[in-house]
């Protein structure tokens, strides 16, 4: 539970950081998509633009954590986890409810991270004329890479401990 607790601490941190930022540092219309090449093909205005990026770190840091322990409270119903049976067994249902709990914390972290992250970039690309962001594909790379850790980290941390 402690390394969830760093990472969503960190994912806050990170989160605000690019977030206070990004209020000072945006122009009035802010380039806020780009293609594959890192070219600006969508916009926004500076306000509509915060609105997103606040409403996507509540729901990384908020909703996310937030489902996953509403969801230990009906694990029968809701969950669907390794060795399912093991883990929704009465004699197991607390030590399961608190790592599936730190589970959905480091998963809303890490969401934050990239969101953080992808903000602070588009903070850099619009600091250039045309906006443009260096090739994106590095996000993605690391999107692919954190989706494995994250199965990979689910099957290990939910295997049978008998």
């Amino acid at each position: 539970m402690r390394r969830a607790t760093a990472l969503y601490v960190a994912g806050l941190g990170l989160f605000l950081v690019s977030f206070i930022w990004s209020w000072a540092a945006l122009p009035p219309v802010v380039a806020s998509h780009f293609d594959s090449s890192g070219n600006a093909n969508g916009w926004m205005d500076h306000n509509s633009f915060l609105v997103f990026i606040a409403g996507m770190g509540l729901l990384a840091l908020v909703v996310v954590p937030g489902l996953g322990a509403l969801a230990t409270r009906h694990p029968g119903r809701y969950i669907n986890v390794p060795n399912r049976r093991y883990w929704l067994r009465p004699e197991n249902q607390v030590r399961f409810g608190s790592m599936f709990t730190a589970l959905t914390m480091g998963i809303g972290a890490a969401i934050a991270l990239l969101i953080g992250a992808a903000n602070l970039a588009t903070i850099y690309a619009n600091t250039k004329q045309p906006a443009n962001m260096v090739p994106p594909g590095g996000f993605v790379v690391g999107i692919c890479v954190a989706i494995a850790v994250g199965l990979v980290l689910l099957i290990r941390r939910f295997r049978r401990s008998e």
